[in-house]
């Protein structure tokens, strides 16, 4: 499967210009978490996501419409192309630790947005229960790399406890 079958066509992209208010309004309007941030030829520059709206503003402590996108997006942006298999990008999310990955043209402008839950969607529409555990166990692959070890005291990494549903939920869960 290729990544022109799963990915977002139509997406809404912010300049880095733009508010912090802009993007969270086109956010709000597009029921999206990210908003690419392009330049005036359209190809992506940034990231922008709604945990970066919520840091920047809480971290500087001044409103959303006094900050520009281009001060707070992600400037280190991997992207993919159409004619990508959904594997090579899972790769690029595995690899860069990024839940979604702007699909671009052989110009380099901007032609869509593939992420995380778009492979999960895709994934249960293909034929053939080998092809569908294979790519299960390729998307359970790449869930755990984002999972990141915690700074401890004397700026050593120590790996994160081990995913289980009590950590999932914050509590323990009893089965009976």
């Amino acid at each position: 499967m290729k990544v022109a079958e799963l990915m977002v066509g139509e997406v809404r992209t912010c300049r880095p210009e733009n508010s912090l208010l802009d993007a969270a309004r086109l956010m709000w309007e597009g029921n999206c978490g990210c908003v690419p941030v392009v330049d005036e030829a359209g190809r992506p520059v940034g990231m922008l996501t709604d945990r970066d709206l919520a840091m920047s503003a809480f971290l500087r402590g001044r409103a959303l419409h006094e900050i520009p996108a281009g001060d707070v997006m992600t400037r280190d942006v991997h992207c993919c192309q159409a004619s990508d298999s959904i594997e090579a990008v899972q790769t690029v999310m595995r690899t860069h630790q990024v839940r979604r990955v702007p699909v671009v043209t052989d110009q380099g402008t901007l032609a869509g947005l593939v992420s995380l839950g778009d492979i999960a969607r895709a994934s249960g529409d293909v034929p053939g229960a080998g092809e569908r555990r294979r790519l299960a166990d390729e998307f359970l692959a790449t869930c755990r790399a984002f999972r990141r070890a915690r700074p401890v005291a004397g700026d050593t990494l120590r790996p994160a406890p081990p995913l289980t549903r009590s950590r999932l939920w914050g509590r323990r869960l009893r089965v009976r």
